[in-house]
């Protein structure tokens, strides 16, 4: 929804940049898919619209949030992934409670699947992309946020050994991180961790690798040379990095979906589903009946 809080109208040059950003919010709002500024700002970048340097993406959020007061560009087009409110659950009736237990209520989908399957990424900002797929394939999302906490890791292990000792499932951790010296030890750094701790898994990146770099070209930054594994980095990559945020949401979402896909039994997974359509079907019979008694 555009609304407009403030007058502005951009001149020339900032017209013509505005007018660029909502092609892409557009694009990606067609997709179904919320941005944050910095995939917005990459989009511009790979686009060949800036340059990527810090003074670019301060200019972006200046001009985004013009033209988002003037009433240029749409709210929710935007999201903040970050500053997100604790609300609490409430409903105006009964019909409206069933109708959100009907959305919530799941059964154990992968339960006869061979597999225990979690998707992990260093980065929140990719969170709100991800968790559409991950909600559609019943799949644990795990954001860490650069270098994992201990208590996430030692949860996390013991969610493993359950699939595994209880479940009898292969556990696989598909991940999403960046390319860059500290993005890539952290593929050490959480298969270590999680063996410490009993877990046996496999561990699959999936995004971002160096033959996605090629195949993508995604827009590149200078490698942190204060980081203390730069050296060995820039010996075999050179001295750009790339972040997974980069790549096109719908890009992410390939990604995913394929992993996911080659780990699952459709069929089983569908069996699943169609039991839940019917519970569900139950559920509303027995809350129409209650309203009538109420009536």
């Amino acid at each position: 929804m555009k609304e407009s809080f403030r007058e502005w109208e951009p001149k020339s040059v900032t017209a013509v940049y505005v007018s660029k950003i909502i092609t892409i919010i557009d694009a990606y709002a067609k997709q179904g898919y919320r941005l944050t500024l910095r995939q917005l700002y990459y989009q511009l970048v790979a686009g060949g619209i800036i340059p990527n340097k810090p003074s670019e993406y301060a200019k972006l959020s200046d001009i985004l949030t013009r033209a988002r007061m003037a009433g240029l560009v749409d709210w929710q087009a935007i999201e903040d992934r970050v500053r997100v409110p604790k609300m609490h659950s409430e409903w105006v009736n009964i019909a409206d409670l069933v109708d959100s237990a009907c959305t919530s209520y799941r059964l154990p989908r992968w339960q006869d699947q061979d597999h225990y399957i979690e998707l992990w990424t260093e980065k929140d900002a990719i969170a709100g992309i991800l968790k559409p797929i991950t909600d559609k394939y019943h799949i644990t999302l795990v954001v860490n946020r650069g270098y994992s906490s201990a208590t996430a890791m030692y949860d996390a292990a013991k969610r493993f050994i359950s699939a595994s000792f209880d479940g009898g499932k292969d556990c696989v951790i598909l991940y999403l991180g960046d390319h860059d010296p500290s993005g890539l030890d952290m593929d050490r750094d959480i298969q270590d961790r999680l063996g410490e701790f009993g877990a046996t898994f496999t561990y699959l990146r999936i995004g971002l690798t160096w033959d996605q770099i090629q195949q993508y070209n995604p827009p590149p930054n200078p490698a942190k040379i204060s980081d203390p594994r730069a050296d060995e980095y820039i010996k075999k990559y050179g001295e750009s990095s790339w972040e997974v945020d980069s790549l096109p949401p719908n890009v992410l979402n390939q990604l995913v979906k394929a992993a996911i896909l080659g780990y699952l039994d459709e069929e089983k997974y569908e069996a699943w589903i169609e039991m839940e359509d019917e519970d569900k079907e139950e559920l509303r019979k027995a809350a129409e009946d209650i309203v009538k008694e109420d009536e």
